[in-house]
């Protein structure tokens, strides 16, 4: 192993303090202070009890399912890079997902056992699906009308 953080936090963790911020400013972040949630109100409760946090198995780069159990309210960060795009449900019921620190994502959590999936589906590619859809639908139109004007002709 050539480097080892023992005070480094795991890929998936639950944060009960935070600091609301508007916009990431980079000035704001230090190792030994709450997050920056980003956009998004803060969880106020002190340190305690831990959350079991487990990543479950078969994630793939536009997916990861996560088993949560809190014993109180607070923000799910996922160590992963935040970029929009990124969607999430808890329970099978979506939820926004925002920025924590600048760079990571992070949801609200509610106390309680949760199953939790990430996933990405922006925009853009609906878009382009549906551009691509009708392109193809004027092609055939286009191909049809071409058929029926050599039919007439002959």
């Amino acid at each position: 192993m050539i480097f080892n953080d023992p005070n480094a936090k795991p890929r998936a963790w639950v944060a009960y303090e935070g600091r609301s911020v508007a916009a990431f400013e980079a000035s704001a972040l230090r190792a030994d202070a709450p997050p920056l949630i980003e956009g998004a109100a803060a969880p106020a409760g002190p340190a305690g009890i831990e959350a079991e946090v487990a990543i479950r198995e078969g994630e793939s780069p536009t997916h990861v399912a996560i088993d949560v159990d809190s014993p109180r309210a607070g923000v799910l960060v996922l160590a992963d890079t935040y970029y929009p795009g990124w969607k999430a449900a808890v329970d099978g019921e979506q939820t926004p997902v925002f920025p924590v620190d600048g760079m990571f994502r992070g949801i609200h959590v509610k106390e309680g056992p949760h199953h939790v999936a990430f996933y990405y589906a922006p925009f853009s590619v609906r878009l382009g699906l549906y551009i691509t859809l009708a392109a193809a639908l004027i092609l055939l139109l286009q191909m049809r009308h071409l058929v029926f004007q050599r039919r007439r002709r002959r």
